[in-house]
């Protein structure tokens, strides 16, 4: 994951994730929401990172922001 700032690129490390297949990027307010193939979804707010995985492996499409809560799809469900 790279951010672009002053011009140049510069990587966003997420905690515990050496390589994530990114899927869909979702910006609400002051926090980045990243659904991933094989890690589940990762929240970046203020430069830390979260990781939310599942107990299987479910690769997430699409995330949506709906009022106050995030919605996801994935072939799952």
């Amino acid at each position: 994951m790279l951010s672009f700032k002053n011009n140049r690129f510069s990587e966003i490390p997420i905690k515990g994730l050496l390589d994530p297949s990114i899927r869909w990027i979702l910006l609400e307010k002051d926090v980045l929401w990243i659904a991933t193939r094989d890690d589940g979804i990762v929240r970046i707010q203020n430069g830390k990172s979260r990781a939310f995985g599942f107990d299987a492996q479910i690769p997430i499409y699409h995330l949506m922001h709906v009022g106050n809560d995030i919605w996801f799809s994935s072939n799952r469900g």
